[in-house]
Protein backbone atom coordinates (compact mmCIF):
# COMPACT_ATOMS: atom_id res chain seq x y z
CA UNK A 1 0.00 0.00 0.00
CA UNK A 2 1.32 3.47 -0.90
CA UNK A 3 2.58 5.52 2.04
CA UNK A 4 0.27 8.41 1.11
CA UNK A 5 -2.74 6.11 1.37
CA UNK A 6 -1.63 4.86 4.79
CA UNK A 7 -1.23 8.41 6.05
CA UNK A 8 -4.67 9.31 4.69
CA UNK A 9 -6.29 6.34 6.47
CA UNK A 10 -4.54 7.22 9.75
CA UNK A 11 -5.68 10.85 9.50
CA UNK A 12 -9.26 9.77 8.80
CA UNK A 13 -9.24 7.42 11.77
CA UNK A 14 -7.84 10.08 14.10
CA UNK A 15 -10.44 12.58 12.96
CA UNK A 16 -13.27 10.06 13.37
CA UNK A 17 -11.99 9.07 16.81
CA UNK A 18 -11.76 12.66 17.96
CA UNK A 19 -15.26 13.43 16.74
CA UNK A 20 -16.70 10.30 18.36
CA UNK A 21 -14.91 11.01 21.64
CA UNK A 22 -16.11 14.60 21.65
CA UNK A 23 -19.71 13.56 21.07
CA UNK A 24 -19.49 11.06 23.95
CA UNK A 25 -18.14 13.75 26.30
CA UNK A 26 -20.84 16.18 25.23
CA UNK A 27 -23.47 13.52 25.81
CA UNK A 28 -22.21 12.78 29.30
CA UNK A 29 -22.09 16.47 30.20
CA UNK A 30 -25.61 17.09 28.94
CA UNK A 31 -26.83 14.09 30.94
CA UNK A 32 -25.34 15.11 34.29
CA UNK A 33 -25.91 18.83 33.90
CA UNK A 34 -29.35 20.08 32.97
CA UNK A 35 -29.29 23.82 32.43
CA UNK A 36 -32.29 25.89 33.46
CA UNK A 37 -34.89 26.82 30.90
CA UNK A 38 -35.87 30.37 30.06
CA UNK A 39 -38.84 31.91 31.88
CA UNK A 40 -42.01 31.92 29.82
CA UNK A 41 -42.48 35.69 30.16
CA UNK A 42 -44.11 37.57 27.27
CA UNK A 43 -42.70 40.95 26.19
CA UNK A 44 -45.70 42.48 24.46
CA UNK A 45 -45.44 46.27 24.49
CA UNK A 46 -41.75 46.26 25.41
CA UNK A 47 -39.07 47.96 23.32
CA UNK A 48 -35.37 47.18 23.29
CA UNK A 49 -32.11 47.19 21.35
CA UNK A 50 -29.75 44.40 20.31
CA UNK A 51 -26.49 45.44 18.65
CA UNK A 52 -24.80 43.17 16.13
CA UNK A 53 -27.92 41.16 15.32
CA UNK A 54 -27.43 40.09 11.70
CA UNK A 55 -25.81 36.79 12.68
CA UNK A 56 -24.78 34.56 15.56
CA UNK A 57 -25.78 35.22 19.15
CA UNK A 58 -27.24 38.65 18.43
CA UNK A 59 -29.57 37.36 15.74
CA UNK A 60 -30.84 34.50 17.91
CA UNK A 61 -31.30 36.88 20.84
CA UNK A 62 -33.36 39.25 18.70
CA UNK A 63 -35.32 36.34 17.25
CA UNK A 64 -36.44 35.08 20.67
CA UNK A 65 -37.32 38.57 21.89
CA UNK A 66 -39.42 39.14 18.79
CA UNK A 67 -41.16 35.79 19.30
CA UNK A 68 -42.22 37.02 22.73
CA UNK A 69 -43.84 40.11 21.27
CA UNK A 70 -41.20 42.79 21.82
CA UNK A 71 -40.32 45.57 19.43
CA UNK A 72 -36.62 44.94 18.77
CA UNK A 73 -34.32 47.55 17.28
CA UNK A 74 -31.32 45.86 15.70
CA UNK A 75 -28.25 48.07 15.37
CA UNK A 76 -25.96 46.82 12.58
CA UNK A 77 -23.45 48.38 10.21
CA UNK A 78 -24.51 46.55 7.01
CA UNK A 79 -27.75 48.03 5.70
CA UNK A 80 -28.54 45.20 3.27
CA UNK A 81 -28.01 42.48 5.88
CA UNK A 82 -29.73 44.54 8.56
CA UNK A 83 -32.89 45.12 6.56
CA UNK A 84 -33.00 41.48 5.45
CA UNK A 85 -32.59 40.30 9.04
CA UNK A 86 -35.30 42.65 10.30
CA UNK A 87 -37.69 41.35 7.65
CA UNK A 88 -36.86 37.73 8.53
CA UNK A 89 -37.18 38.15 12.29
CA UNK A 90 -40.38 40.19 12.07
CA UNK A 91 -42.11 37.00 10.95
CA UNK A 92 -41.50 35.60 14.45
CA UNK A 93 -44.25 37.73 15.95
CA UNK A 94 -42.91 41.04 17.23
CA UNK A 95 -41.79 44.15 15.38
CA UNK A 96 -38.15 44.30 14.30
CA UNK A 97 -36.61 47.56 13.10
CA UNK A 98 -33.18 47.99 11.54
CA UNK A 99 -31.14 51.09 12.37
CA UNK A 100 -27.65 51.58 10.99
CA UNK A 101 -24.91 51.40 13.61
CA UNK A 102 -21.16 51.18 12.99
CA UNK A 103 -19.39 50.76 16.31
CA UNK A 104 -16.07 51.69 14.71
CA UNK A 105 -17.41 55.24 14.41
CA UNK A 106 -18.51 57.49 17.28
CA UNK A 107 -20.37 59.62 14.73
CA UNK A 108 -22.42 56.58 13.70
CA UNK A 109 -23.16 55.75 17.36
CA UNK A 110 -24.39 59.30 17.99
CA UNK A 111 -26.58 59.27 14.86
CA UNK A 112 -28.05 55.92 15.90
CA UNK A 113 -28.86 57.25 19.36
CA UNK A 114 -30.43 60.43 17.97
CA UNK A 115 -32.82 58.32 15.91
CA UNK A 116 -33.69 56.09 18.88
CA UNK A 117 -34.36 59.15 21.08
CA UNK A 118 -36.47 60.68 18.33
CA UNK A 119 -38.62 57.57 17.84
CA UNK A 120 -38.88 56.04 21.34
CA UNK A 121 -39.96 57.42 24.71
CA UNK A 122 -38.41 54.61 26.76
CA UNK A 123 -36.40 51.38 26.48
CA UNK A 124 -37.05 48.18 28.42
CA UNK A 125 -33.75 46.53 27.56
CA UNK A 126 -30.43 47.26 25.89
CA UNK A 127 -28.25 44.34 24.85
CA UNK A 128 -24.73 45.43 23.89
CA UNK A 129 -23.96 42.26 21.97
CA UNK A 130 -21.84 43.26 18.98
CA UNK A 131 -18.14 42.48 19.10
CA UNK A 132 -15.07 41.69 17.08
CA UNK A 133 -11.82 39.75 17.37
CA UNK A 134 -8.73 40.15 15.23
CA UNK A 135 -5.05 39.36 15.43
CA UNK A 136 -4.21 42.35 13.26
CA UNK A 137 -3.95 45.86 14.63
CA UNK A 138 -6.70 47.92 13.04
CA UNK A 139 -7.38 51.57 13.85
CA UNK A 140 -10.84 53.16 13.68
CA UNK A 141 -11.72 56.49 12.08
CA UNK A 142 -11.67 57.96 15.59
CA UNK A 143 -8.04 56.93 16.03
CA UNK A 144 -8.47 54.05 18.49
CA UNK A 145 -7.52 50.36 18.38
CA UNK A 146 -10.56 48.65 16.88
CA UNK A 147 -11.24 45.93 19.46
CA UNK A 148 -11.25 48.40 22.34
CA UNK A 149 -13.55 50.81 20.52
CA UNK A 150 -15.96 48.30 18.97
CA UNK A 151 -16.17 46.00 22.00
CA UNK A 152 -16.17 48.66 24.71
CA UNK A 153 -15.90 52.38 23.97
CA UNK A 154 -18.78 52.63 21.50
CA UNK A 155 -21.10 50.61 23.72
CA UNK A 156 -20.06 52.84 26.63
CA UNK A 157 -20.99 55.91 24.59
CA UNK A 158 -24.23 54.41 23.29
CA UNK A 159 -25.38 53.30 26.74
CA UNK A 160 -24.69 56.65 28.37
CA UNK A 161 -26.51 58.58 25.66
CA UNK A 162 -29.58 56.32 25.99
CA UNK A 163 -29.59 56.12 29.81
CA UNK A 164 -32.51 58.50 30.23
CA UNK A 165 -34.68 56.31 27.99
CA UNK A 166 -33.73 53.20 29.99
CA UNK A 167 -34.34 54.93 33.33
CA UNK A 168 -37.72 56.07 32.06
CA UNK A 169 -38.88 52.46 32.08
CA UNK A 170 -39.33 50.94 35.53
CA UNK A 171 -37.22 47.79 35.69
CA UNK A 172 -35.09 48.53 32.63
CA UNK A 173 -32.19 46.17 31.96
CA UNK A 174 -28.76 46.62 30.40
CA UNK A 175 -26.81 43.55 29.27
CA UNK A 176 -23.16 43.78 28.20
CA UNK A 177 -21.91 40.66 26.42
CA UNK A 178 -18.44 39.96 27.77
CA UNK A 179 -16.46 36.70 27.76
CA UNK A 180 -14.56 34.36 30.04
CA UNK A 181 -11.58 35.69 28.06
CA UNK A 182 -11.60 38.67 30.44
CA UNK A 183 -9.67 36.42 32.85
CA UNK A 184 -6.64 36.68 30.52
CA UNK A 185 -6.34 40.43 31.08
CA UNK A 186 -3.94 41.81 33.66
CA UNK A 187 -5.53 45.25 33.53
CA UNK A 188 -6.62 47.96 31.10
CA UNK A 189 -3.49 49.77 29.87
CA UNK A 190 -3.46 53.54 29.40
CA UNK A 191 -1.74 52.79 26.09
CA UNK A 192 -4.94 51.45 24.54
CA UNK A 193 -3.55 51.95 21.02
CA UNK A 194 -0.53 49.69 21.63
CA UNK A 195 1.92 52.38 20.57
CA UNK A 196 4.60 51.48 23.11
CA UNK A 197 4.49 47.68 22.86
CA UNK A 198 4.04 45.11 20.12
CA UNK A 199 0.37 44.49 19.36
CA UNK A 200 -1.17 41.31 20.75
CA UNK A 201 -4.68 40.72 19.36
CA UNK A 202 -5.58 38.07 21.92
CA UNK A 203 -4.66 40.30 24.86
CA UNK A 204 -6.37 43.29 23.24
CA UNK A 205 -9.55 41.21 23.03
CA UNK A 206 -9.18 40.10 26.67
CA UNK A 207 -8.73 43.74 27.74
CA UNK A 208 -11.89 44.78 25.91
CA UNK A 209 -13.85 41.99 27.58
CA UNK A 210 -12.53 42.98 31.01
CA UNK A 211 -13.64 46.51 30.17
CA UNK A 212 -17.18 45.18 29.61
CA UNK A 213 -17.29 43.77 33.14
CA UNK A 214 -15.69 46.83 34.78
CA UNK A 215 -18.09 49.11 32.91
CA UNK A 216 -21.04 47.02 34.08
CA UNK A 217 -19.84 47.17 37.68
CA UNK A 218 -19.57 50.98 37.71
CA UNK A 219 -22.84 51.42 35.85
CA UNK A 220 -24.57 49.20 38.39
CA UNK A 221 -23.30 51.47 41.17
CA UNK A 222 -24.43 54.62 39.38
CA UNK A 223 -27.92 53.22 38.75
CA UNK A 224 -28.41 51.58 42.14
CA UNK A 225 -31.36 53.80 43.09
CA UNK A 226 -33.08 53.88 39.69
CA UNK A 227 -34.59 50.40 39.36
CA UNK A 228 -32.37 49.65 36.35
CA UNK A 229 -30.41 46.37 36.49
CA UNK A 230 -27.02 45.88 34.82
CA UNK A 231 -25.54 42.56 33.75
CA UNK A 232 -22.41 41.33 32.02
CA UNK A 233 -22.54 37.84 30.54
CA UNK A 234 -20.30 35.11 29.20
CA UNK A 235 -22.22 33.42 26.36
CA UNK A 236 -19.91 30.39 26.27
CA UNK A 237 -17.76 29.10 23.42
CA UNK A 238 -20.10 29.70 20.52
CA UNK A 239 -19.82 28.80 16.85
CA UNK A 240 -20.14 32.27 15.27
CA UNK A 241 -18.18 34.43 12.83
CA UNK A 242 -16.47 36.40 15.63
CA UNK A 243 -13.10 35.10 14.45
CA UNK A 244 -13.75 35.85 10.80
CA UNK A 245 -10.43 37.69 10.57
CA UNK A 246 -8.37 34.64 11.51
CA UNK A 247 -8.11 32.78 8.16
CA UNK A 248 -5.60 35.26 6.74
CA UNK A 249 -3.21 34.37 9.58
CA UNK A 250 -3.42 30.59 9.27
CA UNK A 251 -2.84 28.03 6.50
CA UNK A 252 -6.12 26.77 5.05
CA UNK A 253 -5.57 23.24 6.38
CA UNK A 254 -4.84 24.46 9.91
CA UNK A 255 -7.74 26.90 9.97
CA UNK A 256 -10.09 24.26 8.59
CA UNK A 257 -9.03 21.69 11.19
CA UNK A 258 -9.31 24.16 14.07
CA UNK A 259 -12.73 25.32 12.89
CA UNK A 260 -13.99 21.74 12.61
CA UNK A 261 -12.65 20.83 16.06
CA UNK A 262 -14.13 23.95 17.67
CA UNK A 263 -17.53 23.42 16.06
CA UNK A 264 -17.68 19.90 17.52
CA UNK A 265 -17.64 21.25 21.06
CA UNK A 266 -18.99 24.79 20.63
CA UNK A 267 -22.45 25.94 21.59
CA UNK A 268 -24.88 26.82 18.84
CA UNK A 269 -25.77 30.51 18.52
CA UNK A 270 -29.19 29.63 19.96
CA UNK A 271 -27.58 28.22 23.11
CA UNK A 272 -25.11 31.11 23.23
CA UNK A 273 -28.00 33.58 23.35
CA UNK A 274 -29.58 31.92 26.39
CA UNK A 275 -27.77 33.85 29.12
CA UNK A 276 -28.47 37.24 27.54
CA UNK A 277 -32.12 36.26 27.20
CA UNK A 278 -32.18 34.99 30.78
CA UNK A 279 -30.99 38.39 31.99
CA UNK A 280 -33.86 40.06 30.11
CA UNK A 281 -36.56 37.61 31.19
CA UNK A 282 -35.80 36.35 34.71
CA UNK A 283 -37.89 38.12 37.38
CA UNK A 284 -36.14 39.93 40.24
CA UNK A 285 -32.70 39.01 38.91
CA UNK A 286 -29.90 40.81 40.78
CA UNK A 287 -27.27 42.67 38.75
CA UNK A 288 -23.99 40.83 38.20
CA UNK A 289 -21.87 38.67 35.92
CA UNK A 290 -23.74 35.66 34.55
CA UNK A 291 -22.45 32.48 32.92
CA UNK A 292 -24.77 29.66 31.83
CA UNK A 293 -27.75 31.48 33.36
CA UNK A 294 -26.23 31.67 36.82
CA UNK A 295 -23.87 34.02 38.65
CA UNK A 296 -20.30 33.37 37.52
CA UNK A 297 -16.76 33.98 38.74
CA UNK A 298 -14.89 37.04 37.55
CA UNK A 299 -11.29 38.19 37.32
CA UNK A 300 -10.20 39.65 40.72
CA UNK A 301 -9.60 42.96 38.92
CA UNK A 302 -13.37 43.36 38.62
CA UNK A 303 -13.43 43.95 42.38
CA UNK A 304 -10.68 46.57 42.26
CA UNK A 305 -12.38 49.92 42.84
CA UNK A 306 -9.47 51.84 41.34
CA UNK A 307 -9.57 49.74 38.16
CA UNK A 308 -13.34 50.30 37.90
CA UNK A 309 -13.20 54.07 38.40
CA UNK A 310 -10.10 54.50 36.22
CA UNK A 311 -11.74 52.75 33.27
CA UNK A 312 -14.85 54.90 33.61
CA UNK A 313 -12.77 58.11 33.63
CA UNK A 314 -10.68 56.91 30.67
CA UNK A 315 -13.80 55.96 28.72
CA UNK A 316 -15.48 59.31 29.39
CA UNK A 317 -12.36 61.08 28.18
CA UNK A 318 -11.91 59.02 25.01
CA UNK A 319 -15.57 59.26 23.99
CA UNK A 320 -15.84 62.97 24.82
CA UNK A 321 -18.52 62.46 27.47
CA UNK A 322 -16.46 64.39 30.01
CA UNK A 323 -16.79 67.61 27.99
Amino acid sequence: MEIEKVVEIIQDNIQTGLQLGTEVVKGVISTVYSKPTLPGKRLDGQVGIVTGATSGIGKETARELAKRGAKVIIGCRDKVKGEATAKELAKEGGKVVFMKLDLASFKSVEEFCKRVVREETSLDFLINNAGMFTLDKIMTEDGYESQFQVNHLSHFLLTNILLDLIKAQDGGRIINVSSVAHWASIGIPTDINWEMVRYNGVLAYANSKLANVLFSKRLEEKLSDTGVSVYSVHPGGVSTDLGRNLPSFLPDQVHGALTTAFNWVAKSPEDGAMTSLFCVLAPNLPSGYYDDMKLGWTNPLTRNKNAISSLWALSENLTGLDN
